[in-house]
């Protein structure tokens, strides 16, 4: 936002929005949200995909590995991921994720993650599981 004064020319300011971050459940769920996420993967002939993400704050490694149910709307996906964190407080977390996937609406129907995060001499586990229970765009 910029705010004219007059005869001082601009004063220049931010604003932050007010709400809060998304939780540490809905980051994992909005990692897989995007549109052709599966059919769109650069997967290899063993069915895998990898992403990575490194800078100076964290490094992230995601191994995924498909297989089809039988049915041919859904796949099965499992994904490992391995965080660091360079930071103050953090070390290290592993995911262990298990995804039902909607090929035709390009959405998971379910997601089930097991995180171990480690920091110094701690360690802590998290399980987060999704169901979708309605879809507003499928077909009545």
């Amino acid at each position: 936002m910029r705010e004219a004064h007059a005869g001082t020319g601009y004063d220049e300011r931010v604003l932050c929005p007010e709400g809060p971050a998304p939780s540490e459940a809905e980051f994992v769920l909005l990692s897989y949200l995007g549109r052709e996420f599966v059919d769109g993967a650069p997967w290899d002939a063993q069915n895998h995909w990898q992403r990575a993400y490194k800078n100076g704050s964290f490094a992230i490694v995601e191994d995924f590995v498909t297989s089809d149910v039988g049915d041919g709307k859904r796949v099965k996906i499992h994904e490992k991921k391995k965080s660091e964190v360079h930071s103050v407080g953090f070390g290290s977390q592993t995911d262990e994720v298990d995804i039902m996937y909607d090929r035709s609406m390009e959405v998971p129907d379910t997601i089930h993650d097991d995180a171990v995060s480690a920091t110094g001499d701690s360690t802590g586990h998290a399980t987060f599981d999704f169901q979708l229970n309605k879809d507003s765009l499928a077909k009545q």
